[in-house]
This record gives C-alpha cells, sequence and structure tokens, in this order.
C-alpha cells in the first residue's frame, strides 16, 4: 500500500517512483497489477521477479533484480556467550526466525529424534518469537528432548550467535528471498533449508549447503546429520559458504549495484528531457 500512496505524490510532484520487492505474493491481482504496471522496480531475487511478471503480467524490463544483502559484525561487538545457556556441543544447529506456521519450525523438532540418536550431543537453539512458542515447547516435552533444545526468544545480535554455531537451518514452507541463510555465509556457516521462494537462489545444493523438499521432515533430518557427520564436507561447504557470500551478498556488492541503477535512472530522465 505504501507504493499506492505514493502515486499520489508521483503525480503531484512529478517525480520518479521506484518501488523495492522484498518478497512474493499471489493475492490482491487486480489492485497490484494497477499499482507496479507503470513505475521501475528493484526486486531482492530472481524468484521475486518471476512471481510478479507470471502473476501480474508486469513487464520485466521494468523489474531490475539487485541482491539482498548484509553488513558483516565490527570487532567491536561482544561475543554471544552460549556457555551460560549449558550449551557445550560441538554441534550446535540453529533456527532463527519467527515462530509461526509458514516458517516450519515444528518440522526441524520433529527431526531431532531421527538427528540425536546418530548425533548425540546435537542441540538445536532456536533463535525467535512468535505465537507458536508454547506449542514448540509443549511439542518438544511431548518428544523428551528437552535437555538438547534451548529457546533462546527473541535476540537483537543475530550475528553474534551465528558465530557461535555451526550449522543453521531453513525449514521455511514459504520464504521472498530470506537475509538468514546470507547472514549464516557470511560467517562460513552451511545450511540446510527447504526450497521455498528465494531461497534456492541462495543455496548451491551439495556446495555451500542442503536444499530439502517443503515439509519433508525426514529428509531434512538426514541431511542435517550428513553435514555434521562428514567433516570434510563440513569444512568445504564452509568455504564455499563464505565464497558465495562475497561474490554475491556482501553489502559492497550491494552499494555498488545500488548506486548504478540509480545512476542509470537519472542518466535516462536526463536524456528524456
Amino acid at each position: 500500500m505504501a507504493t499506492f500512496y505514493m502515486h499520489f505524490l508521483k503525480r503531484i510532484c512529478h517525480i520518479k517512483l521506484i518501488s523495492t520487492l522484498h518478497g512474493s505474493f499471489d493475492d490482491k491481482k487486480f489492485l497490484t497489477r494497477m499499482i507496479y504496471k507503470d513505475i521501475d522496480i528493484i526486486a531482492c531475487g530472481n524468484i521475486v521477479k518471476q512471481v510478479f511478471v507470471k502473476n501480474y503480467k508486469i513487464n520485466e524490463n521494468h523489474i531490475t533484480v539487485i541482491n539482498n544483502a548484509i553488513k558483516k559484525l565490527t570487532s567491536k561487538n561482544e561475543k554471544f556467550d552460549l556457555n551460560k545457556y549449558g550449551i557445550k556441543s560441538n554441534n550446535k544447529i540453529a533456527y532463527i526466525g519467527r515462530l509461526s506456521e509458514e516458517k516450519g519450525v515444528n518440522l526441524l523438532i520433529d527431526a531431532m529424534p531421527a538427528i540425536l540418536e546418530k548425533i548425540e550431543d546435537a542441540c538445536l537453539i532456536i533463535v525467535g518469537s512468535g505465537h507458536l512458542e508454547e506449542e514448540l515447547k509443549n511439542r518438544v516435552k511431548e518428544l523428551n528432548i528437552e535437555k538438547s533444545i534451548l529457546f533462546l526468544g527473541y535476540q537483537s545480535e543475530i550475528q553474534s550467535i551465528i558465530k557461535e554455531i555451526d550449522l543453521v537451518v531453513l525449514p521455511s514452507y514459504t520464504e521472498g528471498l530470506p537475509l538468514t541463510p546470507i547472514e549464516a555465509f557470511a560467517y562460513g556457516k552451511p545450511v540446510v533449508a527447504t526450497a521455498a521462494g528465494g531461497t534456492v537462489e541462495i543455496i548451491n545444493n551439495g556446495i555451500n549447503g542442503y536444499l530439502v523438499p517443503i515439509g519433508n521432515s525426514e529428509m531434512l533430518s538426514n541431511k542435517i546429520q550428513e553435514v555434521l557427520k562428514d567433516k570434510k564436507l563440513y569444512q568445504e561447504m564452509c568455504v564455499e559458504a563464505v565464497k558465495t557470500y562475497e561474490k554475491k551478498y556482501d553489502f559492497a556488492v550491494f552499494k555498488s549495484n545500488i548506486l548504478k541503477y540509480y545512476k542509470k535512472i537519472v542518466e535516462e530522465n536526463y536524456e528524456k528531457k
């Protein structure tokens, strides 16, 4: 709706309107097509662009893909101390995100018993809050795995936590272009994720992590075990994760692409005048 309201300012002030799309959706088709059909668009990933072209018949020439990016923490940021929570595992798995249905955290919790059978010291650290928190905690009790699950709740220093864990898991049912895998790659942490939305753009299956079918808890468990048990594979994925970040998702890359984009827009408008 922000883009809808900006159309009025565009007409009144005769300014260029550019909208950034951070995710994909498939409802309100008439209104969405009307809002986006005659403006310039930045899409945070190729999947987002494809969805808008397909669902809303937006001219693909009006959509430029500029990937999301993150800045790494400075050395001044404090280390996140997992020891104070009693976490001493060498196989620390992290989920980071909302505790809601579309994020699939239940799949990851259901995968833990099978993981613990093969990797006894495995520990799942759940970072985030949401309306499913109590339900998920009850499920952990039902499975009798409380000693291997830590609910950290909302945390502001996500990257500090990522630096201290071994593997990030993203079991989502739907995604745009998620930042969590990018943050993981920045610190050389592999990611096991469901093949949801723009996640498939970030993870190169078998290279910097694994992609599994959406909703498949068993496959999720198998791939988590594979990454953690095969130390050679794990180290190779760590190296590839950093390479992916530096090539595509470093903030310097994003900054350069954004500056090029706006320079092009300004030059095109100047030529028209």
